[in-house]
């Protein structure tokens, strides 16, 4: 990639060398400014020599990080084809941000985009989300020929991978923009390369992907009014675990014959039973030494630690203190019926909007506190993915745009969306936000989740260990349904996948 971060870096520490070298030559121990050097011994302390990386990273007047960006489009008009669910929380109407705040920034947003690229936006709108994918999928293909040209796709996760089968996509490794390097790029978005071949990105601070991201709410007073102390913290010490989790689950007397039982745990869905998984810092696949995708979940080490997190989830899932129902979550966040509900961030929003409930978010708990350096925080499969068709005529102006995208995410919405809406409702003094913080900085985005339309579901076994047939149940059969038959089929589709990647990344 043609990276201007890099090159800046590169002529950063050519100067230094540079300058390290005149030093060394410079006469009678007088330094470059003609002052007498210091050529006593040392004492033992060195002196720290700012990283290149620090000096080239220009931050804004509130700390963040600035894009490279120094060009802009010349009135050129710029289309993107958006699932329409994504629309409200990106790039809304005018009439679309009555009495929503966070609709409001992003309209401001877009106009303020608009200026600083000297462009204009153009949205055409498709069907995504899990039930539309077919139809974006047709929208797309149609979009190649449209009159006025499609330069950015922008759909549900879980499409780009569908559109890399039918080569579709543009190798974005082949142009300057996105910059990975950058702090509104996932670290994980490095592991969906194979063989030097990107094809679609998601950042980690819009809209979506904020509201997307699953975590545990708990109920401070059902805590205290247990005998336990409240977790924050726990939180931020890094001592919140699956093991603390339980014990504090298990310590709720669930009585079913009551009118409204209160659990220790409940499950938003099955599906959300996910966040444990890569809350244990257990990947689907990674990026080998040679530079390609692999599939880790199905070696036998990771199949030995899932087992042993269903295990330690087994202590409150096989008690009746557990509890998983998509159609009663939010009714047992308004009624304040369980000490933990294992959900995603807008779920608490829209359900109790303005905190009479008394819950807070905290981040999905660590395997191992000692062993596991950061939490992880990981998006339900509802947010946006950025790609460029190979249609596009300017493929370079569309990746400086989602670049720009993204950039403004992270300075400009996540920031306001965090602090006027999470933080300032659902936040319990400093320890309280300082949590929002901690969920933000450790979203990641899995490869093998991200492409689970091409590759197929692979936290599937994970799940019906605690749900199957429509109920509540617990099962540890996770190695047995992970055989080598079932290994083989992952990684026949998975390798097919990534034959694709291979054969379009030229494009």
């Amino acid at each position: 990639m043609k990276h201007k971060l890099l090159k800046s870096v590169c002529l950063t520490l050519c100067l230094f060398s540079l300058l390290t070298i005149i030093l060394s030559c410079a006469p009678n121990n007088e330094g470059i400014d003609g002052k007498e050097s210091d050529t006593s011994v040392d004492s033992g302390e060195t002196s720290d020599v700012t990283e290149p990386e620090e000096s080239v990273l220009e931050t804004d007047e509130n700390g963040y990080v600035k894009d490279t960006i120094d060009r802009k489009l010349e009135d050129t008009q710029i289309t993107i084809l958006m699932d329409s669910s994504s629309i409200i929380d990106i790039f809304p109407d005018r009439e679309q941000t009555e009495n929503n705040t966070i609709a409001e920034n992003s309209y401001k947003r877009k106009l303020v985009l608009e200026k600083d690229l000297g462009c204009t936006f153009r949205i055409i709108e498709a069907k995504g989300e899990w039930g539309g994918m077919n139809d974006y999928i047709l929208a797309a293909e149609k979009a190649g020929y449209d009159s006025e040209g499609v330069d950015i796709l922008c759909s549900f996760s879980l499409v780009p991978s569908q559109l890399v089968s039918k080569g579709m996509l543009t190798n974005m490794n082949l142009l300057e923009y996105p910059q990975l390097e950058m702090p509104w790029w996932p670290k994980s978005i490095e592991n969906w390369q194979h063989s030097g071949a990107l094809y679609f990105v998601a950042n980690n601070s819009s809209n979506r992907v904020i509201r997307a991201q699953e975590v545990v709410f708990a109920n401070n007073r059902i805590i205290i009014d247990n005998g336990l102390e409240p977790l924050e913290t726990k939180v931020i010490n890094g001592e919140w675990t699956v093991e603390v989790m339980t014990t504090y689950a298990k310590m709720v007397n669930t009585d079913l014959n009551a009118e409204k039982p209160v659990y220790g745990l409940a499950v938003d869905d099955q599906s959300r039973m996910d966040q444990f998984l890569y809350g244990a810092d257990i990947k689907m696949t990674q990026l080998s030494s040679d530079g390609s995708v692999e599939l880790t979940i199905a070696s036998e080490s990771i199949i030995l630690k899932v087992d042993q997190l269903i295990t330690k989830l087994g202590e409150i899932a096989n008690t009746k203190g557990f509890y998983i129902d998509k159609n009663d979550s939010a009714k047992l966040i308004q009624n304040k019926r369980a000490m933990f509900v294992a959900g995603y961030m807008n779920m608490l929003i829209t359900t109790d909007p303005k905190n009479e409930s008394g819950y807070i978010p905290l981040p999905t708990p660590k395997f191992d506190s000692e062993l596991q350096k950061d939490y992880v925080t990981t998006p339900h499969n509802s947010y946006d993915m950025w790609s460029i068709p190979t249609f596009c005529e300017n493929k370079e102006d569309a990746a400086l745009v989602i670049e720009a995208i993204a950039s403004s995410d992270y300075r400009s919405l996540a920031p306001k969306f965090y602090d006027n809406t999470l933080k300032a409702r659902y936040s319990v003094g400093a320890d309280g936000a300082a949590i929002f913080d901690i969920i933000r900085n450790a979203t990641e985005l899995d490869f093998g989740r991200v492409t689970a339309a091409s590759v197929d579901i692979l936290e599937t076994h994970f799940r019906t260990c605690f749900y199957r047939a429509g109920a509540t149940t617990f099962i540890n059969d996770y190695a047995s349904k992970m055989n080598v038959e079932e290994q083989n089929r992952y990684k026949a589709k998975l390798d097919t996948l990534l034959f694709e990647f291979d054969l379009y990344k030229d494009r």
